[in-house]
């Protein structure tokens, strides 16, 4: 098991806009990284999407769902926002 941290970086906001019309106001762009604890500023509905997918990639060197490289995109509830989630480098 690995145990390392995975950034979660948005990549895509439906419709070309700049934010997502959500509460959380989330921006293209908007970069966090997950290590023990969440992310501060994540919108809680998408971190509930995105969090059994950031535990997976934790501790497993590969999971089944990163078939086009080492990251996954995952799409918020609401459908306006797509996260990528890349598991950090060792260092």
């Amino acid at each position: 098991m690995q145990n390392v941290p995975v950034t979660i970086e948005v990549v895509a906001i439906e419709g070309g806009k700049a934010k997502c019309k959500g509460g959380a106001r989330t921006c293209m762009g908007q970069k966090a990284t997950v290590h023990v604890l969440t992310p501060e500023g994540l919108c809680a509905r998408a971190f509930a999407v995105l969090y059994p997918y950031i535990l997976a990639m934790r501790f497993a060197e590969k999971t089944m769902f990163e078939r086009q490289g080492p990251y996954v995109d995952i799409v918020c509830p609401d459908g306006d926002v797509t996260f990528r989630l890349t598991r950090k480098q060792k260092e």
